[in-house]
């Protein structure tokens, strides 16, 4: 808006725009529409590019606990391929110098470990809870402080917004959900087998746990007859000695066959999010016409606007 009288020559020129038909409208319209445009370009590219993404399988490679041996075994092969993951974290087992027998496949990530994965790759670091208790169990108390807590510490330490919740042993109530949203976390991830739907439940997201026995073939088999895939590691170690821990080999042929497959879409659970919120968005503006909304293209009472004054430079 214009707060002091305009030289005589530009307001004659704002004349001439006005006898030549022009509309003249105020700057929060115009801030507006500039808004608008701005979000009908990027989500006109979004569908450019998602109508290719549709068409591919997505697939989100995820680890509990933190186990030293992701850092040792799996981080080298996702670094080799440039894979994205998800690490769920117990958030009070991050402490830097813990004693450690790292001969032992049970030890777990300290926080500089983890730092130097999430500064080389796209790595999504989630709340496994602070103690890695059965919450289903605790009190409201012992639930709140598990949920709260280790947000609390996962945001500081990684300088970051924690979006995923995966519950310990994948044990969940309603209760235990409700809490789960009132603490922040945009998603919950259970151990139930099955294929997730953010507009169905995005707060008990199941899995195809990858175990030792479990072959690529097998695997890939089942990313071809979903259309989002959650494989959850545990442990990745040369020589597994227990039904939850997978081979090195294995691992790399799975991610170099998932890397290859150009029909195979690699993301984070918090990518998965996103791209659900942009299609609500893309929804949401459609349904109500508001980037083609008329109001945005009303002629002014320049008057009211004080844009312009007739009167002036008379």
């Amino acid at each position: 808006m214009l707060t002091k009288r305009l030289p005589k020559s530009q307001n004659l020129k704002l004349k001439s725009l006005l006898t030549n038909n022009y509309n003249l409208i105020s700057s929060n319209r115009l801030l507006l529409y500039i808004f608008s445009l701005f979000i009908a370009v990027n989500l006109a590219l979004a569908r450019f590019g998602q109508a290719d993404i549709n068409q591919k399988r997505q697939v989100i490679i995820s680890f509990d606990d933190g186990y030293y041996s992701i850092y040792k075994y799996a981080y080298p092969i996702l670094k080799k391929y440039d894979v994205p993951s998800t690490l769920a974290l117990i958030a009070s087992y991050l402490k830097d110098g813990k004693p450690r027998d790292f001969a032992r496949p049970l030890s777990f990530m300290n926080t500089g470990e983890v730092r130097q994965m999430t500064d080389n790759l796209d790595i999504e670091i989630a709340s496994h809870s602070m103690t890695h208790q059965d919450l289903t169990k605790l009190d409201m108390k012992g639930r709140q402080y598990e949920l709260a807590q280790s947000k609390k510490l996962l945001d500081s330490l990684f300088n970051q917004t924690t979006v995923t919740f995966v519950y310990p042993y994948g044990r969940t109530d309603a209760q235990l959900i409700d809490s789960t949203k009132a603490t922040g976390y945009q998603l919950g991830r259970s151990t139930r087998w099955g294929e997730p739907n953010l507009w169905v439940d995005r707060y008990q997201i199941p899995i195809k746990e990858v175990r030792a026995l479990t072959t690529p073939a097998e695997i890939m088999s089942h990313i071809r007859h979903h259309k989002t895939t959650v494989l959850l590691f545990h442990r990745i170690l040369p020589q597994p000695a227990h039904f939850t821990e997978y081979s090195t080999e294995k691992f790399d042929n799975l991610i170099r066959a998932l890397k290859s497959d150009n029909q195979v879409q690699l993301l984070t659970l918090k990518d998965l999010y996103q791209q659900w919120w942009q299609e609500i968005m893309a929804k949401h503006l459609q349904e109500h016409g508001w980037l083609t909304n008329p109001i945005l293209f009303q002629k002014i009472d320049i008057d009211q606007t004080r844009t312009f004054n007739p009167g002036l430079g008379q």
